[in-house]
């Protein structure tokens, strides 16, 4: 409320203020010991419970601190992390001097009004990225003195060691082909050891942080590409690779957490269809992997706080929603709902989910929403809809077939609306992603025009 934290209890109906950010504030971040992070303009303030302080003091508007850098690439969501403990707190900076101003029209004034945001054209003068610690009991910033000093190079996916005494960071150089994990010491910001290397004459995309075996201060996961699928790597901190923890031939998407008894780690991803999002766990010691979620479609699930179950909300084609709670060996241990279809009372047509062979033979996956009261002895105007990726992705095994309603109310007005996921979108692989690397909309077209054929 307002930029207030709270605390509540359910069941005496008590609660308390625990934080607050100042009025104007953003990207406020709150840690469970109460001291809340944030920003104001282009500076990071900490409140602490003893008053408001600026731990950054930019006065030069072109260097920020605390929000997302590299136009939120690379897996970037934000600029700021919490230590473990609390203690700390790193977070990106960026220097935008020489990154030439973008002009973009505000549509809600009448009449319209440009403003400017900092934006790097492809070859043109690329921001210059910094990484700091803040301590939470001085509020004072120290900065990493990041490798080889390279102006125009990438800080990615920082991430904590569980006992803070190191900081691991991403390194991407400016053709975005050559990528360092870099562990850094978190007191003095010296660099401690380059710990792997990856390089591909295409690109290297690291997009998440280490994830640190629970229990462990010396292992940890890392999820890369290098051999054609998003996989899992288990690591140790002196860089050495222990070993290839999955091995599939599709896309692991994101890591949920480790099972109780540290043995399993849970992760999400496409599993045979990439249509699909589906969860699994795989055996840190075996390698044995088993799919916890048995039906079909689009599964977005958390890991309970104690990792012992599994809070799972999934659709499909055929299902608006289901919500249930799982064991990690995926039986169901609670029916939560099965949740109604909401246009039942509507007229809707249909999304048919198909595929197609792409100019090359690949398949190519298409959905085509037809009115409810299709004719196929009519010809209709059909709308030909496009995101060809990277890193986008429009027909999925979710309720609707991942249209939205948009869609289907044109439909209703005697359209046909197509769409084909071209090579060179996501969930597919490297190959496929890739195929586009500086020759973008060749593949692409072709895809699109055998959609259309």
């Amino acid at each position: 409320e307002n930029g207030k934290y709270y605390v509540y209890n359910m069941e005496s109906k008590t609660g308390s203020k625990l934080s607050e950010s100042p009025e104007g504030a953003g990207n406020s971040s709150i840690h469970a010991n109460g001291k809340t992070v944030y920003t104001i303009d282009n500076n990071i303030g900490l409140f602490t419970g003893k008053g408001h302080k600026l731990s950054t003091k930019n006065k030069d508007k072109n260097i920020v601190s605390g929000q997302a850098i590299a136009r939120s690439e690379f897996g970037i969501t934000g600029g700021i992390f919490w230590s473990p403990s609390g203690e700390k707190i790193g977070f990106y900076q960026k220097d935008e001097t020489h990154v030439h101003d973008y002009p973009l029209l505000d549509i809600n004034s009448t009449p319209g009004e440009l403003s400017s945001i900092k934006y790097p054209m492809a070859g043109q003068k690329s921001e210059k990225p910094r990484i700091g610690i803040i301590s939470t009991k001085n509020g004072k910033a120290k900065y990493l003195e990041t490798y080889g000093n390279e102006e125009d190079h990438y800080l990615t996916n920082f991430g904590w060691g569980p006992n803070e005494e190191f900081v691991y960071v991403a390194e991407v150089n400016r053709d975005q082909n050559h990528a360092k994990l870099l562990k850094y010491n978190a007191k003095n910001g010296k660099l401690v050891k380059v710990l792997f290397e990856e390089k591909n004459d295409k690109w290297v995309e690291p997009e998440h942080p280490v994830y640190f075996l629970p229990g462990s201060s010396n292992q940890f996961i890392w999820m890369s590409e290098r051999d054609g699928f998003m996989n899992l790597y288990l690591y140790d901190t002196d860089g050495k690779l222990i070993k290839q923890l999955t091995k599939n031939k599709w896309v692991a998407q994101d890591i949920l957490g480790v099972s109780a008894d540290n043995s399993s780690v849970i992760f999400q991803g496409t599993g045979e269809s990439p249509l699909n999002t589906m969860i699994y766990k795989v055996n840190v010691k075996t390698g044995e992997q088993t799919l916890l979620t048995k039906v079909e479609g689009t599964h977005r699930c958390q890991l309970s706080a104690n990792r012992k179950m599994l809070f799972d909300s999934y659709s499909n084609h055929s299902t608006p929603l289901v919500e249930q709670i799982l064991d990690l060996d995926g039986k169901i241990i609670s029916d939560l709902g099965k949740f109604e279809n909401p246009l039942a009372n509507y007229q809707v047509g249909t999304a048919d989910i198909s595929s197609i062979k792409g100019k090359d033979g690949t398949l190519l996956h298409t959905r085509m929403i037809k009115p409810s009261n299709f004719d196929p002895k009519r010809k209709y105007p059909v709308l030909v809809y496009v995101y060809g990726g990277p890193h986008a992705q429009l027909v999925t095994n979710r309720w609707l077939g991942g249209a939205p309603l948009w869609m289907y109310y044109q439909a209703e007005r005697d359209y046909i609306i197509f769409t084909v996921d071209n090579r060179g979108s996501a969930n597919r692989g490297f190959d496929f992603e890739s195929i586009i690397h500086r020759n973008l909309g060749d593949a692409e077209i072709d895809d699109q025009i055998k959609g259309v054929n």
